[in-house]
C-alpha cells in the first residue's frame, strides 16, 4: 500500500499497488482514530500528505523534503543557466537544457517497478524534449503527477476514512504542520516539563534520592538517548500537543533495594518501573542498557 522513502524516512502512497479503496480508507480511519483519542503514532508520513488533507496543493518543496535526490534534480533543472550565446557557434556556452539533461515529458510514479514504462505527462510525452522554454511546465507536471495524479485514488479513499472521524469545519483551524503534530507529536523535547508533571508511586516521591538520580541521568543524555528514553517510557519519541508537560507519566519503584533488574515500562499508561539501585552509576548503566536494547532483542 505504501512505499518507503529512505532519504526522508517517510512513507508515501504506492501508485502501483494492487490494494483497493477499502484498505486505504481503513488506513485513513486509523489515522483519524489516533487523533480522536489523542494517541501519538510512530507513523512517519510526509508533510505533503497533511497539506492535501488541509486542502492545500503540495509543491516542489514538499517533493524535495520527501525525496531530496529527486527534488534536487528538478531544482537544478529549473535553475540551470545555459550561459551566453557563443558568437562562433551560435549555441549557449554551457550547453542547452535539452542537451545537458536529456529529459522528456515522462515520469515514473512512486512505487513503480524498475524497468517499467514511465507515465506520459502530456500526450506523446516521450517524444517531447524538455527545453529552456518548457522546463517550468515540465517540473510542475512532474510534481503534480508524483504527489497527486498518480496516487489520486489512494489518497481520496484515505481522506474519506480520515474525514469520518476528523472531518468538519474544525479542520480548517489547523495548518498542515499542526495536523502532523496531532498525529506524530512534536520533535521538541522539554524533559524539565516532563519532570514537573511526573507522579510517583511504590514508595517514590518527588524528593526521593533515586528520583533525583533518574532526572539527573536523563539530563545528561545525548539527543538520541533522550529520544530512546522517551520512547521506552511512553511508546513515542515525540511530544504531544502541549509538550511533554501534557503527559501523565508515573515513575514507580520496582523490586527490592539494590536490585539487578533492568527498568521496565507500561507504555500504555506512561509508567516507568524503576528499581531502587544502590548507586547513581548503576542506575545509569541499567537504564541505558534497557533503552538501547528495547527492540529486536538488541540486534537492530
Amino acid at each position: 500500500m505504501l512505499v518507503y522513502l529512505p532519504e526522508s524516512r517517510t512513507y508515501w502512497f504506492n501508485a502501483a499497488t494492487l490494494e483497493g479503496d477499502d484498505e486505504f480508507m481503513l488506513l485513513g480511519l486509523a489515522l483519524g482514530l489516533a487523533i480522536y483519542n489523542g494517541v501519538l503514532l510512530d507513523f512517519p508520513l510526509p508533510l505533503a500528505l497533511y497539506r492535501k488533507l488541509a486542502g492545500q496543493e503540495p509543491g516542489l518543496r514538499d517533493l524535495e523534503a520527501m525525496d531530496p535526490t529527486l527534488g534536487r534534480s528538478l531544482r537544478q533543472l529549473l535553475e540551470y543557466d545555459e550561459g551566453e550565446v557563443d558568437p562562433r557557434t551560435g549555441a549557449p556556452a554551457n550547453g542547452t537544457v535539452e542537451d545537458v539533461f536529456c529529459a522528456s515529458f515522462v515520469a515514473s510514479p512512486p512505487g513503480a517497478a524498475p524497468g517499467s514504462a514511465p507515465s506520459e505527462l502530456v500526450p506523446g510525452g516521450g517524444n517531447v524534449p524538455v527545453t529552456s522554454a518548457n522546463r517550468r511546465e515540465y517540473v510542475e507536471l512532474y510534481v503534480r503527477h508524483w504527489l497527486s495524479d498518480s496516487v489520486h485514488a489512494q489518497f481520496e479513499a484515505f481522506a474519506r476514512g480520515f474525514a469520518q472521524l476528523c472531518g468538519g469545519p474544525a479542520m480548517a483551524l489547523f495548518s498542515a504542520t499542526e495536523l502532523e503534530r496531532l498525529v506524530c507529536g512534536s520533535p521538541a523535547l522539554d524533559f524539565g516539563a516532563l519532570r514537573a508533571a511526573a507522579r510517583y508511586g511504590g514508595g517514590y516521591s518527588a524528593d526521593s534520592e533515586h528520583v533525583s538520580w533518574l532526572w539527573e541521568i536523563v539530563g545528561e543524555f545525548d539527543p538520541e538517548e533522550a529520544r530512546r528514553f522517551l520512547k521506552f517510557f511512553t511508546g513515542s519519541d515525540r511530544a504531544p500537543i502541549g509538550g511533554l508537560g501534557a503527559l501523565r507519566c508515573i515513575v514507580q519503584r520496582d523490586g527490592a533495594a539494590d536490585s539487578s533488574k533492568l527498568p521496565t515500562s507500561h507504555t500504555c499508561f506512561n509508567t516507568l518501573l524503576l528499581p531502587a539501585y544502590a548507586t547513581k552509576e548503576r542506575m545509569a548503566e541499567r537504564l541505558k542498557l534497557a533503552i538501547m536494547n528495547s527492540e529486536g532483542f538488541g540486534l537492530e
